[in-house]
């Protein structure tokens, strides 16, 4: 997950640089009609959600068994 997040924002990076060198008159034009900068995010979203749904099964795991080896 945290190598899907790192893509996402280096992704983003990208795309924002993508868009800022690209000829044309106004910074608005280029980012509607360019590379989405925001849609390289959902990569690190998608991880945060994981993350979040992952500590909510935490009170849901089994107790361990003090009995049991290992």
């Amino acid at each position: 997950m945290l190598a899907q997040a790192l893509a996402g924002m280096l992704a983003f990076g990208f795309h924002l640089r993508a868009n800022l060198v690209e000829p044309g008159h106004e910074l608005f034009d280029k980012l509607v009609n360019g590379a989405p900068p925001l849609a390289a995010l959902l990569f690190p979203n998608l991880a945060g959600m994981a993350l979040i749904g992952l500590w909510a099964l935490i009170p849901h795991l089994p107790e361990p068994d003090p009995a049991s080896p290992g």
